[in-house]
């Protein structure tokens, strides 16, 4: 459908927040009622009588839909709605749901707030109870005593051309892998986006739109310089620490941008084009060596410049920004000379994925 309208010369297409799009008459006003803004423009002395109507005790049930439920209100000829256009009642829909509680879904339906699902999930999260979903299967539910490491888990283990997951398919993924049921309400929450932003887990993961669909996907940490030599040094005992010729600051961090690799051939090109470069610095520097390799040079001499080469052409030799499907930009590393003895040893004891997520 959306092809087909970019394709009529009387219409105009446009994008649209959350993956939607939206086609408009050329040459006519867009006057059009934005029923996702959560601004309200409506007066309290409306919603004061939208409040008695809805919460009389009368069960009112209304078709799922925004744009359904907007005509059924008009057609009952409710006096606070009088006057009102259509967009106008879909936003005050939209608005009773997602702002006032006045409204909720129950179902596939919009029933009033106090009998719909969302009301039962506030009072289970308060409780930390489970809410009955009947998917559970007699799985125990998901803590906070476990829940960090099993999504931490999940997430490490995506295959490298997967960038998350899809949070629809979250709940069933989770389950599967360990037999354990994610519940929300049983951790504090109504909503699973709202789990997934909780504090105790934004060093984790996060929520982003991908096409048509939200996916949960691996927080990019920050590669401190110091700590990395600090562990290298405890593996080697001690042996990295004693090869760094140019002062760092304690606290310096150097961000890891990872960015999906693309197979155009202009940048085939240029990755062959940075890769040749690479070895040859490393070449220039292996014959000043008393080393075999470039690569392996730890004398104090060594500038920042070569090391950097160094350390990006042995990442390349050794396969390992091929096997993540990733590229790594140049500022990956403020390269010393003891940090190619570091990408070397990591790139043998990590898997891709691993080595990735790290980054």
């Amino acid at each position: 459908l959306r092809q087909l309208c970019e394709s009529c010369s009387w219409l105009q297409v446009r994008s649209e927040p959350g993956g939607d799009w939206s086609a408009l008459l050329l040459g006519r006003p867009a006057l059009f009622v934005d029923y996702h803004c959560p601004e309200d423009v409506f007066p309290a002395k409306m919603w004061q009588e939208i409040e008695v109507f809805f919460r009389s005790g009368t069960k009112y049930v209304f078709p799922g839909g925004r744009y359904e439920c907007a005509q059924t209100l008009q057609s009952m000829n409710v006096p606070f709605l009088r006057g009102r256009s259509l967009g106008e009642v879909c936003h005050i829909v939209q608005l009773a749901i997602s702002v006032k509680k006045i409204l909720g879904y129950h179902r596939g339906k919009i029933v009033p707030y106090d009998h719909s699902s969302a009301q039962a999930k506030a009072k289970c999260a308060e409780q930390l109870q489970r809410f009955a979903s009947g998917a559970d299967e007699g799985f125990p539910a998901a803590t906070w005593d476990n829940f960090p490491a099993y999504l931490q888990c999940l997430l490490t283990e995506l295959p490298a051309h997967e960038s998350g997951i899809r949070l629809s398919n979250l709940k069933s993924i989770f389950q599967a892998r360990f037999h354990t049921t994610l519940s929300e309400t049983v951790l504090g929450h109504t909503k699973l986006s709202e789990l997934l932003d909780d504090a105790q887990l934004r060093s984790i993961c996060f929520v982003r739109l991908k096409d048509n669909g939200y996916i949960v996907a691996p927080q990019r940490q920050h590669l401190s310089i110091s700590d990395l030599l600090a562990e290298d040094s405890e593996d080697t005992g001690g042996a990295a620490s004693a090869s760094t010729s140019w002062p760092l600051t304690p606290a310096t961090t150097v961000p890891v941008a990872v960015t999906p690799a693309t197979t155009s051939p202009h940048q085939s090109e240029s990755s062959e084009s940075a890769r040749a470069t690479d070895t040859d610095v490393a070449e220039s520097a292996e014959g000043a060596s008393p080393t075999s390799r470039g690569i392996r040079d730890r004398d104090a001499g060594t500038s920042p410049k070569a090391g950097m080469a160094m350390a990006r052409t042995h990442c390349h030799q050794a396969g390992w920004l091929e096997e993540c499907g990733l590229q790594v930009q140049n500022t990956f590393l403020q390269a010393v000379p003891s940090l190619e003895g570091v990408a070397r040893r990591r790139t043998r004891s990590w898997s891709p994925f691993r080595a990735a997520e790290s980054a």
